[in-house]
């Protein structure tokens, strides 16, 4: 009897252990939260409204990029910033869902996978909230939040336009890992960048070869909603 006790203990713990393997090895979907179908617009209004996100972007040059400084910037700053109301329309969002931690999930996107799962499952109710000052600080939460608002596009869905959101993704982080602003567009892609440089340690605009020689790659584009 003892033995078929410590089998059954042995067995459940088995099961356990690979249940838990299975959730701490799940990659986040980012785009699994779709509301409506993404379709970039190329109306005048909207081609206003992403020229002055540029032009705000344009005035940030030479801001620190220190991510941890109140004064400072991270990557995801430079457009939230400069896309005004953005951060406002995301809270709102947040809180008129019946369950907003499915869509803005706490996903560390540096970490390795199982450690950054832990860290979603422990702590996301109570971290990943608008009282939170890091909550539209995070590329994931803006990414989200346009693609559940048909905002968000993949590199293949559309030309960008200078004034989008662009993020970009190294091929060993399979998510974005950095964002920036289109500044300009050469044949349908991307030409030129404003972000957050943190080898330069400031907000600067550079052809987007600089970051394709760093391993990145353009993983989508985003716009703001009227």
């Amino acid at each position: 009897e003892v033995m078929n006790y410590l089998a059954k203990i042995i067995g459940i713990a088995s099961i356990c252990s690979l249940g838990a393997a299975f959730y701490l090895n799940q990659r986040p979907d980012l785009e699994d939260l779709t509301v409506v179908p993404a379709k970039i617009q190329y109306a005048p209004a909207k081609q206003e409204q992403r020229e002055a996100i540029l032009s705000r972007a344009e005035s940030l040059l030479g801001k620190p990029s220190m991510p941890q400084d109140p004064e400072g910037f991270s990557c995801i700053d430079v457009y939230v910033r400069s896309a005004k109301g953005l951060e406002e329309r995301m809270k709102e969002d947040y809180r008129s869902l019946p369950e907003p931690e499915k869509r803005y999930t706490l996903i560390s996107l540096r970490l390795p996978l199982w450690v950054a799962n832990a860290k979603a499952w422990i702590d996301n109710r109570s971290k990943n909230t608008p009282t939170d000052p890091y909550f539209s600080r995070r590329i994931q939460n803006v990414l989200r939040f346009q693609q559940a608002s048909g905002l968000f596009f993949r590199s293949r869905q559309a030309v960008p336009q200078p004034g989008m959101a662009v993020y970009w993704v190294k091929k060993e982080n399979k998510f974005p890992t950095h964002a920036g602003v289109v500044a300009t567009v050469r044949e349908g892609k991307v030409d030129e960048v404003i972000h957050a440089s943190t080898a330069c340690g400031k907000i600067v605009k550079c052809d987007a070869s600089v970051l394709w020689n760093k391993g990145y790659s353009v993983y989508g584009f985003g716009d703001v909603p009227d």
